[in-house]
């Protein structure tokens, strides 16, 4: 059976399907909840707190991708060498330089295979071809339909030398390894030979639409589970503006879903239509939800409470009203920081901004942007080590090490051992001997000379034991051996404990 949860923002759809996924769980059933790649660890943790470690045993949190790599696991599929980004770059200036005397409109990048940004073009055209399930053999017949009466025409040129690219390229890929935009098309071949899904019920949730692949699975996912539930921002199934609608794509991925449920003859259930309005405490703020960007618009003739609007000549403005609006909020309404969130379009380009607007008024901040996990300090302390363990004793990755405030020392502890090291030039094997240079240099011999060397040695200890053990620990070791060693490490630096007493101050600042 599929079912529909309809409802616009707030009407609280993510909340019926979290209410339909326990009692699922509690009456045994195998469920599995299907969220983007970026909702994957915030919808596992909310659900994990709303039903508790025992039902939580019968629910599987995926991600499309993550639900193609337990398709592999079951069935095979997940040796193959994964192609990464630079690798498909690399692998598509091969595919142009193989063709560079058989292409005409793409001759100036295949003259010129070194050229990343025609490269990473033609990679990233051939990736939405493969999410669009779109072949070369597809590229090459509707080449042939534009050129059906004979004539030659721009296009169709076009049409075909993309696909002789293509056609070039995926082999070149297929040789090399395993594309991890293929996953979810070879996940459906075996789909096809086996029910993956059978006695499962299925809930979908914050998605809008679905690329061609991943309807693919869902096709699966309709004919082989016992039900699949999918959760949609929209207020009708029924596009009554024509695509120009404010909910036209998620209605008419309403409508997609219902057609291929008929097709597998899957009973398709009325929709469950959510109130509206549930998550604003604010009459006007619901009112405006309901009526911003619509084609019918109701005038709202009371008070517009919970709703300013600033007029500011720039960005760096902007954020001052904020910053000055949140601090009043703070310290004469009883709000803490982490109750306020505040909301960009383009949040990258308001960056500058915030940072001055917020230092300027010291009020902590978190700034949601992409960053690299290996400059968080955990993985580098565990990379650091890893190095250390792997390379020896280097003082540029010691002082790494020792500067995510996890290994043991405070600021003032690391900068006494960091100038030592930096007087001394301290590197490799003389960091397993007890330091015998004066702290001071040259201009030594103060009275406090043999305290202060003293206490460095006693700082090298606390930076340098934990380590020991841990080069002992993997030398030789096998994978699951080398895991172990670097658990134990993080133990003896008290990693959890840290990190704990880390959120708590956060906690206790409101962030």
């Amino acid at each position: 059976m599929l079912e529909i949860i309809l409802g616009t923002s707030g009407s609280g759809k993510t909340v019926a399907v979290y209410e339909k996924i326990a009692d699922c769980a509690t009456a045994g059933k195998n469920v599995i909840l299907l969220v983007p790649e970026q909702y994957s660890f915030e919808s596992e943790r909310t659900l994990f707190d709303r039903i508790g470690a025992e039902l939580m045993t019968k629910v599987e949190v995926f991600s499309f991708k993550r639900l193609a790599n337990a398709v592999f696991k079951k069935y095979g599929g997940i040796s193959a060498e994964v192609i990464d980004e630079t690798g498909k770059l690399f692998i598509m200036s091969a595919a142009l330089y193989q063709l560079s005397d058989s292409l005409d409109f793409y001759a100036k990048k295949a003259s010129n295979p070194n050229s990343i940004s025609a490269v990473s073009d033609l990679v990233a055209m051939v990736d939405e071809l493969k999410n669009a399930c779109v072949t070369a053999e597809m590229l090459r017949n509707a080449a042939e339909q534009v050129d059906a009466e004979g004539k030659k025409t721009t296009l169709g040129s076009k049409v075909k030398e993309l696909a002789l690219i293509m056609e070039s390229y995926c082999a070149l890929l297929d040789a090399a390894g395993s594309d991890s935009a293929d996953d979810l098309v070879r996940a459906c071949r075996f789909l096809a030979e086996d029910n993956f899904f059978e006695g499962k019920k299925i809930y979908i949730d914050s998605f809008n639409d679905f690329t061609a692949d991943e309807f693919l699975m869902l096709e699966y996912m309709i004919s082989g589970a016992e039900s699949v539930t999918v959760a949609l921002e929209c207020d009708s199934i029924y596009d009554e503006l024509d695509g120009c609608g404010l909910f036209s794509i998620v209605q008419k991925t309403a409508q997609k879903l219902i057609r291929k449920a008929r097709k597998e003859g899957v009973q398709v259930a009325a929709p469950e239509v959510c109130r509206a309005g549930r998550r604003f405490l604010e009459p006007t703020l619901a009112h405006l939800e309901q009526n911003l960007l619509r084609a019918k618009q109701v005038r709202y003739n009371g008070e517009a409470k919970g709703i300013k609007l600033v007029a500011a000549q720039n960005c760096y403005d902007e954020f001052e009203f904020a910053a000055a609006e949140i601090r009043k909020l703070v310290a004469e309404n009883g709000y803490r920081y982490k109750d306020i969130a505040v909301i960009a379009r383009n949040a990258a380009a308001y960056g500058d901004a915030v940072s001055a607007a917020f230092k300027k008024y010291s009020i902590p901040f978190f700034f949601d942007k992409r960053t690299a996990i290996a400059s968080k300090p955990l993985i580098t302390l565990m990379i650091c080590a890893v190095r250390t363990a792997a390379e020896g004793y280097s003082s540029e990755l010691l002082m790494r090490l020792a500067k995510t405030g996890l290994a043991g020392l405070d600021v003032e502890e690391i900068g006494k051992l960091e100038d030592y090291v930096y007087i001394w030039g301290i590197n490799g094997g003389r960091w397993k001997r007890d330091f015998t240079e004066d702290p001071f240099g040259f201009e030594g011999g103060r009275e406090d000379s043999k305290a202060r060397l003293e206490e460095i040695n006693a700082l090298r200890h606390r930076l340098i034991s934990p380590l020991e053990k841990l080069r002992e620990a993997v030398e030789g070791c096998d994978g699951e051996g080398f895991a172990v060693a670097v658990y134990a490490y993080l133990k003896r630096l008290e990693i959890s404990e840290q990190l704990e007493k880390l959120a708590q101050q956060y906690e206790d600042i409101g962030v």
